[in-house]
């Protein structure tokens, strides 16, 4: 079955899900909780928007961004 296409605009909201292969850790140690953290960092710096939560769980991570302008490109965002 086809996923229905994703609301774009400006304004919008996203929950951003990211799990761990085969349900394994994405998270080790506090340096790879502040790395993901870095790279979310430069994601809003390089596409404005709103950070407005986020969960950080050894497994898995949850993101609440409201954006500016469509999310296009935030989309292609490196989450190895």
């Amino acid at each position: 079955m086809v996923r229905p296409l994703r609301m774009e605009g400006a304004g919008c909201w996203y929950h951003i899900t990211a799990r761990g292969n085969e349900g394994r850790a994405m998270f080790w140690e506090d340096q790879d909780r502040s790395e993901f953290l870095r790279k979310v960092a430069e994601m809003m710096a390089r596409f404005p928007g709103l950070r407005h939560a986020f969960v950080l769980l050894e497994t898995h991570s949850y993101l609440l961004l409201q954006t500016v302008e469509p999310l296009g490109q935030r989309l292609t965002f490196d989450n190895s």
